[in-house]
């Protein structure tokens, strides 16, 4: 039997190191500085070294719908930003999240990923 091309796997880890300071942020400014994040195919994520707290959050798309996450970095606009993101190509949600980001915190992020993912 002939493996199946899974394109979508390989753009989807391409997406995540991509946008891995993103998500490094998001996590930190959610969870604290001592959450350290380790990006690709999913999103590994452990506190001050522990591994016992090691654990994932398995797609850029779980994390950026997380009422959590989002409701502790956006307290006011946070459901009205993930219906944004609802409506977005996958690609673009990040970019979206990114500017508010930026603009949020001015100078923590690159305003643009070094290496866009292929759709």
């Amino acid at each position: 039997m002939t493996r199946p091309n899974f394109k979508f796997l390989s753009g989807e880890g391409k997406r995540n190191r991509t946008n891995a300071d993103l998500f490094q942020l998001m996590l930190c400014k959610a969870w604290g500085e001592g959450c350290q994040v380790i990006t690709g195919h999913h999103i590994s994520f452990l506190f001050d070294g522990d591994l016992e707290t090691e654990d994932e959050v398995p797609s850029a798309d779980c994390l950026l719908f997380d009422h959590e996450i989002m409701s502790t970095l956006f307290p006011k606009d946070y459901i009205s930003i993930m219906a944004t993101l609802a409506v977005l190509e996958r690609y673009d949600r990040e970019n979206y999240v990114r500017k508010l980001i930026c603009d949020k915190y001015p100078g923590v992020l690159d305003t643009n990923p070094k290496h866009a993912p292929e759709g």
